[in-house]
């Protein structure tokens, strides 16, 4: 599931006066996926997070399930986005960066 986006050249989510971020992301599916719940830049897309200082992902519960997966909280840069969190400086739960590109600075 998609929380935040932002995707095509000149596209900007402008979220700089945010200083923390908590996701609700927590659920079961049952397939044993988890739920992803996620923040995007792609196609040269900007999210602007740079007055994050701390990122609260997924409750990192347990489970004896073997289907149960835990959901996560994603950051994904791909193709050309930018994702900018210059100031963060803590992440808690279960929270994931995904940088889908050669190199990233």
């Amino acid at each position: 599931m998609t929380l935040l986006s932002a995707d095509g050249v000149g596209s900007l989510l402008n979220l700089s006066g945010v200083q923390s971020f908590s996701s609700p992301s927590y659920g079961y599916e049952g397939g044993g996926n988890g739920w992803r719940y996620s923040v995007i830049a792609s196609t040269g897309g900007v999210v602007d997070l740079s007055g994050v200082g701390s990122i609260t992902g997924a409750r990192d519960d347990f489970s004896t399930d073997p289907n149960w997966i835990a959901s996560r909280l994603r950051f994904r840069v791909e193709t050309g986005g930018e994702l900018r969190l210059p100031n963060l400086v803590q992440t808690d739960g279960r929270t994931l960066f995904e940088i889908r590109v050669p190199s990233y600075a």
